[in-house]
């Protein structure tokens, strides 16, 4: 009985219902953000509090609010479940001895980087060096739960075992950065 004219409904229209059916029951990805280490430093930072800038080069970007900064410490736009990777990339010159790399993503629910930080997450790479420049690149991931974006916060360090070792950064390329995608709500 009734019913539409024919032609009215046609793919294009059952496709545009299905994304505004999945926007509106949040499905899909509301937040991404990339960071990065703008220039080198040596040896161990247990938390890697300058030089940080969002990834702006030509085609990279943000989707949603983004992460803010302070001195190293990340604060969450929303909460949710994110998904968190650290990387890191670095050298030594020439040199017989091996040295260990460990990389860390750290967690604190009291707003801070004092007592209540978790280490979360650790990449672990070891280096022997020989006749000239060694280099290293290593990663880690995790998934964080950010209930409170006043208190729950994240940062980031790297151990080297030795201070002759660097950790890269540049302004333009991505050597040693943090990726943050939000993958659900709580």
């Amino acid at each position: 009985v009734g019913g539409l004219p024919d032609g009215i409904v046609d793919t294009d229209m059952l496709a545009a219902n299905a994304v505004t059916a999945a926007k509106a029951s949040g499905i899909g990805i509301t937040e991404a953000d990339a960071w990065r280490i703008t220039s080198n430093f040596q040896g161990n930072d247990y938390h890697i509090e300058s030089n940080w800038e969002r990834m702006d080069s030509q085609t990279e970007g943000k989707k949603g609010t983004g992460m803010s900064e302070s001195s190293g410490l990340f604060t969450f736009p929303s909460t949710g479940y994110y998904y968190i990777h650290f990387t890191v990339a670095g050298y030594r010159g020439g040199n017989s001895t091996i040295h260990n790399i460990v990389s860390y993503i750290r967690t604190t629910t009291s707003g801070g980087t004092g007592s209540g930080t978790a280490y979360n997450g650790s990449g672990r790479q070891s280096m022997r060096s020989e006749s000239g420049n060694s280099s290293y690149s290593l990663g880690n991931t995790t998934i964080f739960k950010c209930s409170n974006t006043s208190n729950d916060k994240i940062f980031f360090g790297v151990q080297t075992g030795d201070s002759s070792v660097y950790v890269q950064g540049s302004s333009t390329e991505n050597f040693t950065y943090a990726v943050f995608i939000k993958l659900a709500d709580i």
